[in-house]
């Protein structure tokens, strides 16, 4: 079975659950407390949750809880080494980007594969993805895009990181 935990719309998974209700969602639950037995599934998703959670440790180690042994989770989380970012950061550390967001922490894949380490599961492969997509950002030199995604390396380039472990 395959549990998607803050599935939001999509109806990927068997269980799909987040904090609130939409046509996807078939169990309200918080991430840090999740209500099912030990080694439920075999395979779990969370897309976009752990950057918004209070405990990211508390999260990754219920996920823990309810995987199955040898199981996966696929997580995404955005990434923190983009050139764009770092560039914002650099031009006015005052003024970061995404200022209004809701997250509350983020992690570099170093940083993550650490987490990932307190909490014993063991991280497969990481990889770089642009979640939302380029052609919806707001950017003021996409004519760039192209050159860039050729010349820079995945983590300088990429918006999020791809990640997947194992218990």
């Amino acid at each position: 079975m395959k549990l998607n935990i803050g599935c939001g719309p999509s109806f990927e998974g068997d269980v799909r659950v987040d904090t609130r209700r939409t046509k996807a969602v078939n169990l309200i639950a918080d991430a840090h407390f999740l209500p099912f037995k030990g080694e439920s599934f075999s395979e779990v998703i969370c897309t976009e949750v752990l950057e918004h959670v209070e405990s990211p440790i508390k999260v990754l180690k219920e996920i823990k809880g309810v995987m199955r042994k040898n199981g996966f989770v696929l997580l995404t989380v955005p990434n923190l080494t983009e050139l764009r970012r770092i560039l914002s950061i650099a031009k006015n550390p005052l003024r970061v980007r995404h200022i209004k967001t809701d997250h509350k922490q983020g992690w570099d894949a170093i940083e993550f594969s650490r987490l990932a380490f307190q909490v014993g599961l063991r991280v497969v492969k990481i990889d770089w993805t642009d979640w939302y997509g380029r052609t919806r950002m707001k950017e003021k030199f996409k004519f760039l895009n192209p050159l860039l995604k050729r010349i820079l390396p995945k983590p300088l380039y990429y918006t999020h990181m791809k990640i997947i472990c194992q218990k």
